[in-house]
């Protein structure tokens, strides 16, 4: 929930007019901390949009306006750019083998789409909801969230029901298939990437090639929210959680079901806490919306300098009230997202191996 307010917020103070709003800095996601380093200096730089169902109009008016600004943002970050010149692909195929010939210099494409080619074109950025990653130790999921950093992505929590069975699978260090087989198992639509497709990726790679569809007990449910009620009433054992979820719900889980939390959703009536009920017994990989791409031909923009200053740059463009609405709205349509990070090595890994199962 928190992830998207951030987002909805932004939205709607760029729709609200000029004189109205406050700055839409205070909702965006907060600055990394950039490296004192040598200023660069590009000589050039051409970018490729893609359609994906935005306004025709939009696109043509951002590849007019945004080269400039983007030229103005980017040297708050030391990188001055002599020249930025926009172009709008024709497909993401098309917009691939421009980036491995070298004919045009970045892209932002589909995460998923640029995992799904084969090429030598590697994201220097990604982007996706605003996570609060606790790391990878389950004993720090399984307590109320501390201040924590915000990363762009997408990760599945794998939770236990307090359920008999539930509770005897978290108190186990390790689990077998078969006694995961033996759970009865609640997850979301084929679709959701947090909700189904991760736990398919994250039972496949810990359990042979195993999937969703080899488990005997799986129910479908419309949401996290009836995913959550299932686990409180005794419905399901296991379950895939977005991690935001828990903290959602946790004033309502232990109050009476005749009573009502501070957002006015129902009590679950249970008698602890959420973080002691619903307790994490794996992580899923990560999994992103968006992808910054790179021209194997420009070694330069794989400098992780230039990376930080183009995420922070396009975060700018999007959200900063020293940029004017209408520069705001285009490259929230432009960039596809505006909460972008530098891409660790192998980033779109997970998502390679996730499109080899489906």
């Amino acid at each position: 929930m928190k992830r998207v307010f951030l987002l909805m917020t932004t939205i709607l103070l760029l729709m609200m007019p000029l004189g109205c709003t406050q700055t839409p800095q205070e909702e965006a996601p907060p600055e990394q901390e950039i490296e004192q380093t040598q200023p660069l200096h590009l000589t050039s730089l051409s970018i490729e949009l893609q359609r994906d169902g935005q306004d025709a109009q939009q696109l043509l008016e951002a590849i007019k306006v945004l080269p400039e600004q983007l030229q103005t943002a980017l040297a708050s970050y030391d990188v001055t750019v002599d020249e930025i010149s926009m172009t709008v692909g024709s497909s993401h195929t098309a917009t691939i083998q421009a980036l491995e010939s070298g004919s045009i210099d970045l892209a932002f494409l589909s995460a998923e789409t640029l995992a799904e080619q084969s090429t030598t074109v590697d994201p220097i950025a990604l982007s996706g909801p605003l996570f609060w990653d606790q790391g990878e130790d389950l004993a720090a999921w399984n307590q109320a969230p501390e201040e924590a950093p915000l990363i762009p992505g997408y990760r599945a929590l794998i939770c236990a029901a307090p359920t008999e069975y539930g509770k005897n699978l978290a108190s186990r260090e390790s689990l077998t298939w078969e006694e995961l087989d033996r759970a009865r198992w609640g997850v979301l639509a084929e679709d959701s990437i947090l909700g189904y497709r991760g736990l398919n990726l994250w039972l496949a790679d810990h359990y042979e090639g195993n999937t969703i569809s080899d488990l005997s007990q799986v129910k479908v449910y419309d949401s996290f929210a009836a995913l959550l009620r299932a686990a409180a009433d005794g419905t399901v054992d296991l379950f895939p959680m977005d991690e935001s979820q828990r903290e959602d719900w946790a004033e309502a889980w232990s109050l009476p079901q005749d009573e009502t939390d501070s957002r006015g959703n129902a009590g679950f009536g249970r008698p602890g806490s959420i973080w002691e009920e619903v307790p994490v017994l794996g992580l899923t990989d990560w999994f992103y919306d968006m992808a910054i791409a790179a021209s194997p031909t420009r070694s330069d923009l794989f400098d992780s300098h230039f990376a930080e200053a183009l995420s922070q740059a396009v975060r700018d463009l999007a959200t900063l009230a020293d940029f004017d609405r209408e520069t705001r709205l285009l490259a929230l349509a432009a960039f596809g997202d505006f909460s972008y990070a530098p891409a660790s090595d192998g980033a779109l890994d997970a998502t390679r191996r996730l499109l080899t199962i489906e």
